[in-house]
Parts: C-alpha cells; sequence; structure tokens
C-alpha cells in the first residue's frame, strides 16, 4: 500500500500559511489603526478679564484674553455682556459691548480681545459689582458652545 500518503502537498500547505498570516495581520492593522486616532478636542479657555469703568461710571473698558487649549481650530461667534446691578429692578442690564472678534483662533493660540461699552440708560458701573460674560463659540463641526466668565468692575480714579 504504497503510495497512498493522505494529506495535503507542502506547496498547498505553504500557500495556506501564508494567506493565514495576510488575514491576521490585516486584522491586527485594523485593530491599532483604530484605536490609534487622535481624540477631537474644542474648548476655549478664559485666560483674564478685566474690566475698568470710567471715573463716572458711565463708560467700561473691558478686555478678555482668551486661548484654545483644543487641538481643532474655533471661531468666537458672539459676546454677550451683562451688569449684575445688584438692585431689586432691575438685577441685570444688557450691556451693548461689539468688538472685533477674531475669525477663528487656532489651537494653542492665546488671543486678546478688548473694546469699550457705555453704561445702559439710567445705570452707572459701580465699583465691585459683576459683569457675567457669555462667550458663544463653535468647533469644525459646527456645534455652538458657551464660556461664561465673571469681571468684577474697578473704577478708575
Amino acid at each position: 500500500m504504497k503510495g497512498k500518503n493522505k494529506g495535503i502537498s507542502p506547496v498547498i500547505a505553504t500557500i495556506i500559511l501564508i494567506a493565514f498570516a495576510i488575514a491576521a495581520g490585516f486584522i491586527v492593522w485594523k485593530i491599532v489603526a483604530g484605536s490609534a486616532k487622535s481624540t477631537t478636542a474644542i474648548s476655549l479657555q478664559v485666560v483674564s478679564v478685566d474690566a475698568k469703568a470710567d471715573a463716572l461710571g458711565q463708560r467700561i473698558a473691558l478686555k478678555l484674553t482668551l486661548k484654545n487649549p483644543g487641538n481643532r481650530v474655533v471661531q468666537v461667534k458672539s459676546i454677550t455682556v451683562t451688569y449684575l446691578t445688584g438692585a431689586a429692578n432691575p438685577p441685570t442690564v444688557s450691556v451693548t459691548w461689539k468688538p472685533t472678534l477674531p475669525a477663528n483662533i487656532p489651537a494653542g493660540a492665546l488671543v486678546d480681545i478688548s473694546g469699550t461699552a457705555n453704561a445702559p440708560q439710567g445705570t452707572t458701573f459701580d465699583d465691585g459689582k459683576q459683569l457675567e460674560i457669555k462667550i458663544t463659540y463653535e468647533g469644525p463641526d459646527g456645534t455652538e458652545r458657551v464660556e461664561t466668565t465673571y469681571a468684577t468692575i474697578t473704577r478708575m480714579s
């Protein structure tokens, strides 16, 4: 019964082993490539805020320093300032402040935004009172986010 060996030929065995190695390598590559994708970080930090009113409290100079600590460009869409009067009526007053906003803040960049605003009709900016500042921004994904900060008013003498 010579010549009736059962099994596969060495050539076919080699082809099967190579195909198996290629398939295993492809699977490992897909797993590693999928886990190595970078995460998107979109954020904006208020580094500092300065609010100085003139001696009569009729005009205020505002300066914001913003930082983009993320890894994507962000765009500041608007900045809303509300004067927290502390009075019973009205407890808050909207302040019109229209600074020139940067078109885009690159990842890791530090940006200063400054300008002046007049006190709303019938009010003055009082020393020690608060301003609420809301910064609306968006990242490349189009999602709007809001960062809120507060500033204490100091009057120049």
